[in-house]
């Protein structure tokens, strides 16, 4: 990773007149955009299809081969996201593709039964529109993840958004849980039994409940409600002040998640004018890049 160009010398009276210009960070401005962003998430709970939704999951659990994601930018963050997600569900073959990096010899990763799960939300991404010939003729099969109707992308991929409805008759045909099991371990009993549910069972194996695919999304998003509800206006207000403020770059790291998230801030501080914004691997750091930052 390359040094970030120094600041300008100032000039004299530099200090005084950033400071008479200096942005202030209104902690009620900053709840109104919070509140806005959490409009945002609700109408996509409000709006989110399941039965789609339910297809995309039982594709990626039926894959013969290793699971792959791609995209460019903010839809590159969301894949790597998505990619480690897998993996940590016990997906051992789920990986990031780049798009740039797999037209210059990282296609080789790819092989016949392989997925690959192309996230745009235009679905016209050059790279990716790019990429598909190239994937295709390696085997893989093409999943569009896009947010218009009847773009390029979703046009030259293998759409599957149906799911099959069948009434299943035998016990192990039935998608069963315990009470007290933990949601993350049913996912694959939830999704791979077609059902849209799990029958909830005592030590029996009498009835006691059903947990429905919907409200796996509704337990997700109210934890997003809780972190709106909890959210400390006073110390997200205070790091905003301390970033503007900053008198030279600004660096995030992180590992596995929480890297990820490090690296869409810097994006995004990036997107909103701050040019010496970056995102520092603490294992690169050690071994040379830790020379990006100054004093």
């Amino acid at each position: 990773m390359g040094s970030l160009p120094s600041p300008l010398p100032s000039a004299a009276g530099g200090a005084a007149s950033k400071a008479a210009s200096r942005p202030v960070i209104d902690p009620g401005e900053l709840g109104r955009l919070f509140v806005s962003q959490r409009r945002h998430l609700d109408h996509f709970f409000d709006h989110l299809d399941l039965s789609q939704a339910s297809a995309l999951a039982q594709a990626l659990l039926d894959a013969p081969g290793a699971v792959f994601f791609s995209g460019v930018g903010k839809s590159g963050i969301v894949a790597h996201k998505l990619s480690q997600t897998l993996a940590s569900l016990g997906f051992s073959r789920s990986a990031f593709l780049g798009p740039v990096d797999a037209l210059h010899g990282d296609i080789g990763s790819l092989f016949p039964g392989d997925f690959l799960v192309l996230l745009s939300k235009s679905g016209s991404s050059g790279e990716l529109l790019g990429l598909v010939p190239c994937a295709r003729a390696k085997g893989a099969y093409l999943i569009a993840v896009t947010s218009v109707e009847g773009n390029p992308l979703a046009a030259l991929c293998d759409m599957n958004d149906s799911v099959e409805d069948v009434m299943k008759k035998k016990q192990e045909e039935l998608p069963v849980c315990k009470e007290g099991d933990m949601i993350m371990d049913q996912l694959t009993e939830l999704t791979s039994k077609g059902c849209g549910c799990l029958l909830v069972v005592d030590d029996k194996y009498h009835l006691t409940g059903t947990f429905t695919d919907g409200g796996l999304f509704v337990s997700q998003r109210r934890h997003l409600d809780h972190f709106f509800d909890h959210l400390d206006l006073s110390q997200a207000s205070a790091l905003a002040q301390a970033l503007l403020d900053a008198p030279g770059a600004v660096f995030f790291s992180g590992v596995g998640k929480s890297g990820i998230v490090a690296h869409k801030l810097s994006q995004t501080l990036a997107s909103l004018g701050f040019s010496r914004s970056a995102f520092l691997g603490p294992v690169d750091a050690l071994h040379g890049d830790i020379g990006s930052l100054g004093v």
